[in-house]
Order: structure tokens, then sequence, then C-alpha cells
């Protein structure tokens, strides 16, 4: 059992790695075409920041000390990766996507673009969130808040 906590961590690694790869990769793509500009600077930065923010989150919940305790919480914290390693992947997808609104070749909308990064952050916020509660068994108004304000940004004003 305390090989499984340290499993899925390397798999969030990987996962991570492939966001800053395909965030390079795209900015690299369009910029070999249209040369660099401030955008794909502030693209290359920005991702590298949330990749690296996602990284920082996901390694906050103290998921192996709980499970040595509670071996019982280890089936639903495990199927409960799903979702991060789904939307970590799907992220890195999204800043694919941003950086192909600077190519003319592709008609991606900024919304798009907006929507294809905040909505996997926003799902792997809320299933490190679910985790976290679950392995804990404890809500307190602060962490309620800091699951709630990511969400609160895809509301209409």
């Amino acid at each position: 059992m305390a090989r499984a906590p340290h499993r899925r961590t390397l798999l969030a690694i990987i996962a991570l790695g492939e966001g800053v790869f395909g965030t390079i990769a795209a900015v690299t793509t369009v910029t070999t075409e249209y040369g660099w500009s401030f955008d794909a600077i502030v693209l290359v930065i920005v991702g590298m920041v949330l990749i690296f923010g996602m990284w920082w989150v996901y390694f906050m919940v103290p998921a192996a000390e709980v499970l040595h305790v509670h071996r019982e919480r280890s089936f639903p914290w495990g199927y409960g990766h799903f979702f991060i390693f789904a939307s970590i992947a799907a992220t890195g997808a999204g800043l694919h996507v941003v950086a192909y609104t600077f190519d003319e070749h592709y008609h991606v909308s900024d919304a798009t673009a907006l929507l294809s990064v905040a909505i996997p952050v926003l799902i792997f916020l809320l299933a490190v969130f679910a985790i976290y509660a679950y392995l804990v068994r404890s809500l307190d108004t602060f962490h309620i808040a800091l699951a709630a304000g990511p969400s609160r940004c895809l509301l209409p004003p």
C-alpha cells in the first residue's frame, strides 16, 4: 500500500510534464512560422506558472500520511485520480488551443481558448478538493471558499 500514493504522484508529474511539453511545442510551432511575439512569450510564462501551480496544489494534499493510517480510504482515493489526470491532460491540450489562437490558419475564438483552459483547471481544483475532503473527512469554510472561488470565475457577471 505504501507504493500506491507514490505511483499516483509519479503519474501526475508525468501528466504535468506533458502539459509543459505541449505548451512549448505549440508555441514553437507558431513561432517558427510567425516569429516570437509578446503574446507568445506571455503564453509560455503563464502556461508554465499554471502547470507549476497545479503541481503545487496537487502536492499540498497529505495523501500518503492519511492513507497510511486509514487504508480503507484508498479505493475511492485511487479512482478519484481519474478526474485529476484527465483534467491535467485537458489543461495541456487547452494551452495548445490557446497557442493556436495566434495562428491565422486556425479560427479559434478567444472565448473558446479561455474555456479550453479554465474548465479543466476548475475540474482539477474541484477534484483535488473532493479528494482532500474525503481523505481528512472534514470541511471548513476556508477550504470551501477556496473551492468555490475558481467556479465563480466561469459564471457570467
